[in-house]
């Protein structure tokens, strides 16, 4: 245990000395083999980080061992340092010689592998002189996350199913550190299986672990879900896992009984004019669109479907009087649904074509004259125009036997007067065969 001695120095001034050992961690009421500290490391002492009465730190062997010990594979890094300066001479030099020791301690370690959150320093006066170095969590340090999840399924996400069709989800959960899970571990508590549909959620299968939860212990659970009779044309599966406190999360897989397309569309431009303007921009867009009703004779099918548009802009005034006027760098991005329908041709062709809602992004500012870049004044008044970048869908033919989609976008040539580069180009695919 600790000797604390005391004495006052001066008027309202408390130092403490301490004759430290490694008995000092016996702590009361810990239980060295329980199995939420199976495996901390016991405490070290070091000594030779410093020399006499100097508060330069001497990266030893003996301090990168303490520090790997800190890395435990499931427990997160938590490691406290504490610095020891015997209470010898003068206790305003001996004072000020501790807390400069923990400060350069303190200021290497990150340096030294372990981040801002996975230690402590402090210093105390004692009868030796050394660093002391125990293992534990800090308090309060709960567990703040939910546990780690890894989805895989028989056939993959994304594939195409029909009814009666099996598909086996395997989940895994994890709360250990080397998994991604930064906070103290409670353990993996339940894992389950859930559909998603008509506005809620209907759990298949799962499965409870006994309590006291072993924090360390990854988990797999495997269920299968049976397609049923009159699917809707998307089935969305559920994995979920909670932890001992609570904490829960979750993974979608989404599987299609009808066609289903997924796609890119990008175009991209940089480009300096004829009104002394550059002007660099990129719109990037993702899509994803499946079959809602299947078409009959001359009536096509109608599609349904999501998009996310991303729009980057940036401009500057490379001439005359507005010469340097800058722009920056500037993303908005939006979601988009996408409606429109799809037509089978008699000869094995599929014309499809969609429009979004909503087409017009949010307001920035463009780069631009007094408002107009086609009839610039000259009064010095460089400032930018309000504008929406607008998306509304598109179209495109496939020819017969033909699942998918790489062209360049028909492209106008630079204007006169234009110079740079601009190209565009789409990408689609039928997936979920």
């Amino acid at each position: 245990m600790f000797r604390m001695h005391s004495r006052r120095i001066g008027p309202g001034t408390l130092v403490v000395l301490a004759a430290i050992s490694l008995a000092a961690f016996e702590v009361a009421g810990f239980d060295p083999v329980s199995p939420a500290f199976a495996q901390t490391p016991a405490p070290v002492t070091l000594s030779g980080l410093f020399d006499p009465d100097l508060a330069d730190l001497k990266t030893t062997q003996q301090l990168l061992d303490a520090i790997k010990n800190a890395h435990r594979d499931c427990y997160p890094p938590r490691v406290k340092f504490t610095v020891v300066v015997p209470g010898v001479g003068d206790p305003l030099f001996y004072n000020t010689l501790a807390g400069a020791r923990a400060e350069a301690l303190a200021k290497a370690l990150p340096k030294l592998g372990l981040a801002p959150g996975q230690f402590k320093v402090d210093w105390v006066i004692g009868a030796v002189d050394g660093v002391l170095v125990s293992y534990d969590k800090f308090t309060p340090d709960d567990d703040k996350e939910a546990p780690k999840l890894k989805v895989t399924s028989i056939p993959p996400k994304g594939a195409r199913v029909k009814a009666g069709d099996k598909i086996k989800v395997t989940i895994k959960a994890s709360e250990r550190y080397e998994d991604g899970h930064k906070s103290w571990p409670s353990g993996v508590h339940q894992i389950r299986l859930a559909v998603v549909g008509g506005g809620g959620e209907l759990t298949v299968d799962g499965m409870d672990y006994a309590r006291p939860t072993q924090p360390c212990e990854r988990r797999t659970f495997v269920a299968t879900f049976i397609v049923p009779r009159n699917p809707f044309p998307i089935v969305r599966l559920k994995a979920i896992a909670e932890d001992d406190v609570g904490h829960q999360d979750s993974e979608d897989a989404v599987f299609y009984t009808v066609d289903h397309w997924q796609g890119t569309y990008e175009h991209f431009y940089d480009i300096t004019d004829q009104f002394f303007m550059h002007a660099v921009s990129r719109e990037f867009i993702t899509f994803d669109f499946y079959e809602t009703s299947k078409g009959t004779g001359f009536k096509p099918a109608k599609l349904e479907g999501q998009a996310h548009v991303t729009w980057t802009q940036s401009g500057e005034l490379v001439a005359r009087d507005c010469a340097g006027w800058y722009h920056p760098l500037k993303t908005v991005a939006w979601d988009a649904q996408l409606t429109g329908t799809v037509r089978h041709e008699p000869n094995g062709g599929t014309i499809i074509d969609l429009r979004a809602t909503p087409k017009l992004g949010p307001k920035v500012i463009s780069p631009d004259y007094n408002g107009t870049s086609a009839r610039p004044s000259y009064f010095g008044k460089c400032k930018g125009d309000t504008v929406q970048y607008a998306w509304g869908g598109f179209g495109f033919t496939l020819k017969p036997g033909q699942d998918h989609l790489d062209e360049p976008e028909r492209e106008n040539p630079l204007a006169k007067g234009e110079t740079g580069q601009k190209y565009g180009k789409i990408h689609v695919e039928f997936v979920g065969k």
